[in-house]
């Protein structure tokens, strides 16, 4: 999405959008992290941007508030179910 809008190159978020598979994150680690900052936003940009790495990292979480992140989830779980209806 933000690529759309021009916050972030086309590269850049197919190299977020590469990054972001489930498999690569350790949930538990993730968990304890986020008991300690109180946000689950704060430790999964931490490791997403040590999963894209190099020259796009610093383009995860451009241009939103970690309660952004937060507050959009829901919809973003309601709008894949209701694709698959």
């Amino acid at each position: 999405m933000r690529a759309r809008e021009a916050s972030i190159s086309s590269a850049a978020a197919d190299a977020i959008e590469a990054a972001c598979r489930a498999e690569r994150f350790d949930i538990d680690l993730l968990g304890r992290a986020a008991a300690e900052q109180a946000s689950p936003v704060i430790p999964l940009v931490a490791e997403l941007r040590a999963a894209v790495g190099g020259e796009f990292a610093a383009s995860v979480h451009v241009g939103a508030a970690s309660q952004d992140i937060l507050d959009t989830r829901p919809y973003w779980c309601s709008a894949e179910r209701w694709q698959r209806c």
